[in-house]
């Protein structure tokens, strides 16, 4: 159930399917699967998000959070993926 949030079909000259994520998903995922990844505050996710993956701020007044609030609804490393969410948030 996990896999499906924020992903959709796309398709190139109806000839190349494909699966893609949405940014919000592919954050999450980036956060669920590193392994060792140490996000305990918030000052500890903006230095993830804007130095480790150089996320650009103006990006993020256009993420849907609803995806990051699903994400979090399944337990998986929710602790750290309502951080996320907080800290988005209170980025924008």
């Amino acid at each position: 159930e996990y896999y499906s949030i924020g992903i959709s079909h796309e398709k190139i000259e109806d000839k190349f399917n494909f699966l893609i994520a949405s940014p919000e998903k592919a954050l999450c995922d980036k956060i669920v699967f590193t392994k060792k990844l140490h996000l305990n505050n918030i000052q500890s996710m903006q230095k993830f998000l804007f130095e480790d993956l150089r996320i650009d701020l103006h990006h993020i007044k256009s993420l849907n959070f609803s995806i990051i609030e699903d994400c979090i609804s399944l337990n998986f490393k929710q602790k750290e993926l309502i951080l996320l969410l907080e800290t988005l948030k209170k980025t924008t």
